[in-house]
Parts: C-alpha cells; structure tokens; sequence
C-alpha cells in the first residue's frame, strides 16, 4: 500500500519553504500524516513565551528584530515538508548553479546493474509501502509510441523523492537501460537533509516494451526564497495528478514523489524510511545495492521488487533480465 506519510506536498511554483531544523515536524514513524503537493515548500517555527514580561518590555524590541530576521532566513532557504512528501513546482529550464552534476559511469552501472538473483534473496522485506491498485474504470497511460508508461514526478529538493528514485531505477533497469542520470542530493534545509539522489532531469530510459515519463519539477537550490524551476507538467499528466494524486490513494491530495504505473497502480510518497541514507555517499548506497543483508539494499532493492510485480500486473511486461 502507498505510503501516505513518506510524502512531500506540493506548493505554488517557486516559494521555498521555511526552514524545519529548528522545529522539524515528527517523521513518518511519529505521525501518519501527508503533506500536500509542492506548492511551495512550507513549514512553521515555534517561540515560547518568556517568563518574565518585564524583563520582555526591556529586551522584547531586540528579540522581536532577531525573530523577524531569522524567520526571513528560513522562508528563504527553509524547506517545511511534512513528513512524507514534498511540495511540487513548476517551471522550465535548468538555472545556473544547479545542485546536480552527471552521474559518473561507475556510479550508473552499480545501480542499474542489480540483478535478479540479488533482488530474488532480498524480496520484500515487512514494513515497505507499496503501489496501490486503481480502482474503477480507467484509461490506460501510454506514450507517444503507444507502449505502456510509468509517470514519475518529483522534484529535487524533495527527500521522499531523493529517497523512492534509487528503487525506481532498480526497477525499471530490468525492463531496459538508463543514460544521463546526474547526481544530487535533497534540500539541505529540509527534513533528512542533503539525502544523496539521482535526479532524472536530462535522462534517457530506452526499453522495446516500456516508456519511462519522469518530471523533475525544481532543483534543490533556493535563490531568493524560491527554488529554481525545471520541467512543467503536460496537461496530460496534470490530468493524471488530478485524478489519482488525491484521496483515496493518498491520505493528502498534491503530494510527491508521485508514480503511476499505466494507470493502474500509483505510489505517492516514499516507500522506505530516507533515513536509511543518511550519511552515506552516492557511491556507497550505489555498493551497497548488491548486497542483500545490508540496510540499503533491503529498502531500496525491497521497494525495487514491489515496483517490478506492478509493472508486470499492469503491463503484462516481463523483465528482461
């Protein structure tokens, strides 16, 4: 079942949110709450009151202006997703000074290069979230050449989304192959901050039998309390968003990461918990990938394996590994 809590809400194009360090919102183990898709990254910081209210009317003025100040600054750098998902944004066109660089081809072949018998003795380990099944009438995805399609959107500052992309890659490896992938890292003023990623933004998937659509909505860089836009969504996914980004798929409608697998299953929100990342290189999660006991691999090569079964169920396509 989709992760309703691992997601990141999606906020007006551009804002950033506000800085979550300080008073960082429980995590998905704490609290089963969504967070709406990006509309602009959000979040709120908490001041008790003082004790003393004379010592309050002497020093209130200088506190007041430090207050102010610091909420200036984590409204321009600051990233409040709740815990699970990420805001979404739109835009066109890489900024300069992006935080991305290209993946080296070192990289790219441990992570695409995970092999059946490697996710065969990692399985599905209890406690990943999985797709949900979509329920009613509905119209198959595909792409332009009419193969089936798997819709990614997410954007780069978010974690739950830094954290679902190394498993979509592991995944979609075993229908074809990936080039241009980059490497970045989440927002770094954000819950799980600098989580280490790929991003899709500038990337090729080539398979015979699949498509591959991924939206990377915004960078991970916020230049003057916004962050900088990438890809705009078509009116075509945005219908899709519309129709499945929503209740019941997700305890909060507007959220990322955002995943549909031909229009019959979506996953919204992270299926393991980023944390599993944290102080880790690109380089040693990429390792770690072909190791089944360790932590990284049971999350990521697990969510990987839940992502597979549904890209068979939906499309009748078989790995081709």
């Amino acid at each position: 079942m989709t992760n309703h809590d691992q997601m990141t809400p999606r906020r007006r194009a551009g804002v950033a949110p506000k800085n979550d360090r300080r008073d960082r919102r429980p995590s998905v183990r704490d609290r089963r709450v969504a967070s709406p898709r990006p509309k602009g990254p959000g979040g709120s910081a908490s001041h008790a009151p003082p004790a003393d209210r004379r010592w309050w009317w002497t020093t209130g003025p200088i506190v007041t202006v430090v207050l102010v100040a610091l909420t200036l600054v984590a409204i321009a750098v600051g990233s409040g997703s709740s815990a699970g998902v990420s805001p979404r944004r739109a835009g066109g066109g890489r900024a300069i000074g992006a935080g991305a660089v290209p993946a080296p081809a070192a990289l790219q072949g441990a992570v695409t290069s995970v092999g059946p018998a490697t996710l065969r003795t990692v399985g599905e380990p209890a406690g990943l979230s999985g797709p949900t099944k979509v329920t009613g009438d509905h119209t198959a995805l595909v792409g332009s050449d009419g193969k089936p399609e798997v819709l990614y959107v997410g954007a780069e500052y978010c974690p739950f989304c830094a954290a679902e992309r190394w498993a979509l890659v592991v995944a979609l490896s075993q229908f074809g192959s990936f080039t241009g992938l980059e490497e970045t890292h989440s927002s770094s003023s954000d819950v799980y901050p600098d989580t280490p990623t790929l991003s899709f933004y500038g990337s090729t998937f080539a398979s015979t039998d699949l498509d591959f659509t991924p939206v990377e909505l915004a960078t991970n860089q916020a230049v003057g309390g916004q962050y900088r836009s990438l890809e705009k969504l078509s009116s075509a996914q945005q219908s899709v968003l519309d129709a499945y980004d929503r209740p019941p798929y997700t305890s909060q409608a507007d959220a990322i990461p955002f995943i549909d697998v031909d229009n019959r299953f979506v996953m919204i929100g992270a299926s393991y918990d980023p944390g599993v990342l944290r102080g880790k290189s690109v380089a040693q999660i990429a390792q770690a990938l072909s190791h089944p006991s360790s932590p990284v691999a049971k999350a990521v090569d697990g969510t990987a394996n839940l992502l597979v079964a549904a890209i068979s169920h939906a499309t009748g396509v078989r790995p081709n590994r």
